[in-house]
């Protein structure tokens, strides 16, 4: 009698993908994507061990005749490449498309855009792609640069209007300040004078009005009359220069703070020489982002092909292309 083996689903997964894996290989020129996709999911999956291997190196070499290195490599082309890519691009070889692979998406575009990428070499095309990479990363670099010159000069003119705005509201107080003093001065001198006027006329309207007493004789009467009159014109007079005195005072204090104010403001509004810009630097990197909108612009539009609106698309495309020539012209 004999046992009945019991076969696990992963197992039964592990043979059908391995012979998938074999056939493709075969036609690897048709079906690359599928030999680096099940590769993939061979080693991520850990499915090799269902055929008795301890390693995944181990069965790439005796399953489906590949060392490590190849192994990894068709790997890496199934992590970083569409499908559609890479059917397209399966004549150049596992080597090329492996290193595209490790691109981003722009950076091979501007390679493939570039670069005869079926015909050139390995080693062309190695070089290839480190000059975009140093180009793109000296960009990058740029726009760091801009972006960190940027927001320091935020930084200045925000420190700057927050100085302005402090010497502002501290010189706007002192004028209050002085304009109070000045007023308080003035209004307890008038206070003052007015009521020493008031007292004196009030004394001579009472000298004036009363009877002549017997131990007074017109001629006293009149001589203090006289007196007090002349003291009332002293008053008067001085009440004329305390006024003038303290109206003088107030206007010199506002003056100088004015003066001060409008000095320190003249400082903090003065023009600082600004630095002259990197413009290689700064051209290139637009240049870059340019470029890169167009390639993304016009991939997009050849993969939509028949589509209704193509006209319209079309139409203002070539308006974006006018506008550019007419502005570049006139430079």
């Amino acid at each position: 009698m004999s046992e009945n083996i019991i076969v696990s689903a992963d197992y039964t997964r592990a043979v059908a993908l391995t012979r998938s894996i074999i056939a493709n290989a075969q036609a690897a020129q048709q079906s690359l994507y599928e030999v680096c996709k099940g590769l993939k999911e061979m080693r991520d999956g850990k499915l090799y061990k269902e055929l008795g291997y301890q390693n995944f190196e181990e069965y790439a070499e005796n399953e489906v005749g590949i060392g490590r290195r190849h192994a990894y490599r068709y790997m890496s082309i199934a992590e970083g490449l569409e499908p559609d890519f890479v059917t397209s691009m399966s004549q150049i070889g596992t080597t090329k498309l492996a290193l595209l692979a490790k691109l981003d998406e722009p950076t091979r575009e501007a390679v493939t855009e570039a670069v005869d990428v079926e015909n050139a070499t390995v080693k062309e095309l190695r070089e290839q792609i480190a000059a975009l990479t140093a180009e793109r990363d000296e960009n990058e670099h740029a726009a760091e640069l801009l972006s960190a010159e940027l927001d320091d000069t935020k930084e200045k003119l925000a420190s700057k209007d927050k100085q302005f705005q402090a010497a502002l509201d501290s010189k706007e107080a002192q004028l209050k300040a002085a304009k109070e003093s000045g007023e308080k001065s003035l209004s307890d001198c008038k206070t003052y004078l007015n009521g020493r006027i008031h007292e004196m006329e009030a004394r001579i309207q009472e000298l004036e009005s009363m009877p002549v007493q017997h131990d007074l004789t017109d001629a006293d009467a009149a001589a203090e009359i006289a007196r007090l009159k002349r003291e009332l014109e002293d008053e008067q007079l001085r009440y004329t220069v305390l006024e003038g005195s303290a109206k003088a005072r107030a206007r010199k204090a506002a003056d100088e703070v004015r003066e001060e104010y409008e000095k320190r403001i003249a400082e903090l509004t003065a023009e600082k020489p600004e630095a002259v810009p990197d413009t290689k630097a700064v051209f290139k990197a637009y240049l870059a982002n340019a470029a890169d909108a167009l390639t993304r612009l016009m991939t997009y539009l050849e993969g939509i092909k028949g589509d209704d609106n193509m006209a319209l698309y079309v139409s203002k495309v070539d308006g974006i292309v006018e506008m550019t020539q007419t502005r570049r012209n006139a430079l």
